[in-house]
């Protein structure tokens, strides 16, 4: 986290700001959060206070507290705001806190960081061949009709009648799985796997990123033993395990369920796997 303070002040006769806070002190990703403001007047007048606090020039949260009195050491209460509305984002947050008595007002600023923690998405898709032939699959058979671009559930698809229209999601075994992660932050290594088995594949960073600026990493997982290996007599669910490794912030992970189904072979093609 970076922080940055400054305080624009009013006459000398005006209330000021002592200090600006967050708690917790350093905000991470996710986290429920809130502001402590320290106030102070030579005066020592009944005070009220204004906490805005904006980010990406939207104002996000708004707190007031009246009525501020000092005690009889002429120390004022810490001014505690509501928690905000919604858990950190990553990205700069700008606080701006307004300190008011009957005449005059003292203005303070202050400026922290929430650093994403990482996160990654991952989807598994056809090569371009083998997308070609799952769309000339279902327009081969008249009960199908059409190339179904849209997924479908596993338990909607194991409840049809064959021949079951295949799905985006719907791999015969032994294709070669296409792999893509969308990733924030900076990742020590992006990896997916196929938990219950040995087969695994790293990633690698492309340095593209997607309009929501997130790295886009590839690559591909394929083996020869993976030929007839699922789906053979009924089709079966598979889950791919995406992995980004963030060192000490730990690791995040996403799963993607595909279906194996290899009942109805592709005859026409003949080609390598």
């Amino acid at each position: 986290m970076e922080t940055l303070t400054f305080y624009i002040q009013g006459e000398s006769s005006a209330p000021w700001i002592t200090y600006i806070k967050t708690d917790p002190e350093e905000v991470k990703e996710g986290d429920a959060y809130r502001l402590l403001v320290g106030v102070d007047d030579e005066e020592k007048d009944i005070l009220r206070l204004d906490v805005e606090v904006n980010k990406e020039g939207k104002v996000i949260f708004r707190h007031r507290s009246a009525n501020l009195t000092p005690d009889a050491n002429g120390k004022y209460p810490e001014a505690v705001t509501g928690w905000a509305p919604d858990p950190a984002s990553p990205g700069i947050y700008e606080v701006v806190c307004t300190v008011r008595d009957d005449t005059s007002a003292g203005v303070g600023s202050y400026r922290f960081m929430v650093v994403s923690a990482g996160k990654v998405t991952g989807w598994v898709s056809h090569t371009e061949e083998w997308e070609k032939n799952r769309k000339k699959y279902n327009l081969a058979r008249k009960e199908i009709g059409e190339e179904v671009d849209r997924e479908i559930p596993f338990d909607i698809y194991i409840g049809m009648d064959s021949p079951r229209p295949r799905g985006t999601n719907v791999f015969w075994s032994g294709e070669r799985f296409e792999l893509k992660a969308a990733v924030t932050g900076d990742p020590l290594w992006v990896r997916v796997s196929i938990p219950g088995t040995s087969y695994a594949a790293a990633l690698t960073n492309t340095c593209g990123k997607n309009a929501s600026g997130e790295t886009l990493w590839t690559g591909s997982l394929w083996d020869r033993s993976m030929i007839n290996k699922w789906g053979r007599k009924e089709p079966e669910q598979l889950i791919f395990l995406f992995e980004a490794n963030y060192g000490e912030a730990g690791i995040r992970a996403f799963h993607v369920p595909v279906i194996l189904d290899s009942e109805t072979d592709y005859w026409q093609l003949h080609r390598l796997w």
